[in-house]
């Protein structure tokens, strides 16, 4: 929770920095180059502060994107091993059907899934090297 309050801490420290720096450019030069400097440094801490809230929202919302692009590809697989299951029991002696059943149950996790169509597509086509 502490951490919420580092960029207004970072903010106070710049604008305490600022105000040390402005006071000794009064005594080091001129009011427009005391100015200028004091404008020069504001508008850094400003795009600072923007930039550091811009890309701490993109990093969020790239999380956010990532989660739901790996539950969509997750849908789609389970879609597509629904699709060929019915395909395998019409066909149950089809290599391919069995090849990418396993294929799709390897991108799933299911391990053991994965061995057993690939075990099945060899037994059912002994050339076949997995």
């Amino acid at each position: 929770m502490l951490y919420l309050l580092f960029p207004f801490f970072l903010i106070r420290l710049g604008l305490s920095l600022i105000i040390f720096i402005f006071k000794v450019a009064l005594d080091s030069f001129s009011w427009s180059i005391s100015l200028l400097l004091v404008g020069c440094l504001l508008a850094f801490q400003f795009f600072w502060f923007l930039d550091r809230t811009i890309f701490s929202t993109q990093k969020v919302n790239q999380a956010t994107l990532d989660k739901a692009y790996r539950q969509q590809y997750q849908l789609r697989l389970t879609q597509l091993e629904t699709d060929w299951e019915k395909l395998r029991r019409q066909q149950p002696t089809d290599r391919d059907v069995l090849l990418n059943l396993s294929l799709i149950n390897g991108e799933l996790g299911k391990k053991d899934q994965q061995a057993l169509f690939q075990q099945q597509a060899f037994e059912v086509d002994p050339n076949f090297s997995p």
